[in-house]
């Protein structure tokens, strides 16, 4: 039961993170969409103006605004890619922690190790509260509170080492380095 608890805060922790992240980039992307617009805008004028008149600024003047053009949409293309997560439904979480958890049960260190390293970045314990930074999304991290939360927390600032009782205790959602 405890461990749906984890599911629950990962999933909510995460799908939180997305939200936030797809505001910033319907503002970014609304910008730089306005932004190319107007220098698209500017390409035509400037054209215009090149076949009324012959002039090297001009000419300088539409390869600059030819070059910022490009980099917008090269950071459009890029913000698109980027923008591609998708929320997860406590079921998903549940289903990569199980998975992960089968792993860990394997119980060698080298297992254990891989794991860790792939998916997180660092753990701080303290008497108030584990924080979990995730190496896939670096702005990302979960608190939980030891009284709220997590009541074996303190189990775990024994155990760091350990990997059979990471396994057991915690299924894998919580480890260190």
């Amino acid at each position: 039961m405890r461990f749906m608890l984890y599911i629950a805060k990962i999933t909510s922790e995460y799908n939180q993170h997305i939200r936030s992240k797809s505001k910033a980039f319907d503002t970014q992307y609304g910008t730089l969409v306005a932004r190319l617009k107007a220098v698209s805008t500017d390409i035509s004028r400037t054209i215009s103006l090149l076949l009324q008149t012959s002039s090297n600024a001009l000419t300088g003047k539409l390869q600059e605004l030819e070059a910022e053009k490009a980099d917008i949409e090269s950071v459009l293309v890029e913000l698109e890619r980027d923008h591609q997560q998708k929320e997860f439904t406590q079921e998903e979480v549940g289903l990569a922690l199980a998975r992960v958890r089968e792993l860990l049960k394997d119980k060698t260190l080298e297992t254990t190790k891989t794991l860790v390293h792939k998916f997180v970045d660092q753990v701080i314990v303290n008497s108030e509260s584990v924080v979990v930074h995730f190496n896939f999304f670096p702005d990302l991290t979960i608190k939980l509170d030891i009284e709220k939360d997590c009541p074996t927390a303190e189990h775990l600032t024994r155990v760091q080492g350990q990997s059979s009782s990471l396994a057991d205790g915690f299924g894998g959602v919580l480890s260190s380095k």
